[in-house]
């Protein structure tokens, strides 16, 4: 059975190690954010299925974002950034993530088949699991520039 300090770990050590490979950037749990939150927010999604159900997300405002695709793609924000790179980045660190949650959970419960990850403008992470489903969340903070809030929501199966 999964335990919160286990997903909770799972989840910090699977953003950390696709933060510090892949963007570039130091991330760290927060008990509050470093900034306010302005501006668009985006929620990177992606939902997977097998003896744990469940989804994950990472919701961060369009500037964080925005600086993530550039250190993903090695492109100025002020001057390339496009909206197509800003959404095609958080949807693969979100998909990244899920490769590295799987793996570290694999051992206890098989493959994972995982979605398609999506991005869309909002606040929070929903689901219709129902009331077996658990809910994890975990504020970070990237850079102390910017705070990003990780989700994950699942319910073990039994297949």
């Amino acid at each position: 059975m999964l335990t919160e300090t286990c997903l909770k770990n799972v989840l910090l050590d699977s953003v950390r190690e696709v933060f510090e490979t892949m963007v570039f950037m130091d991330i760290e749990e927060a008990a509050e954010p470093c900034m306010a939150v302005n501006g668009n927010v985006l929620l990177s999604s992606i939902t997977f299925k097998g003896r744990l159900e469940g989804c994950i997300g990472i919701c961060c405002t369009e500037a964080c974002a925005c600086q993530i695709a550039s250190n993903m793609i090695g492109i100025d924000p002020d001057n390339n950034i496009t909206s197509e790179h800003i959404y095609d980045a958080i949807g693969e660190i979100i998909n990244m993530v899920m490769g590295k949650v799987e793996m570290r959970l694999e051992g206890d419960y098989g493959p994972l088949k995982a979605s398609i990850p999506s991005v869309t403008t909002g606040l929070e992470l929903r689901s219709n699991l129902g009331n077996r489903a658990q809910r994890y969340n975990v504020l970070l903070n990237l850079e102390d520039m910017h705070t990003i809030s990780l989700s994950l929501i699942c319910r073990e199966n039994d297949v």
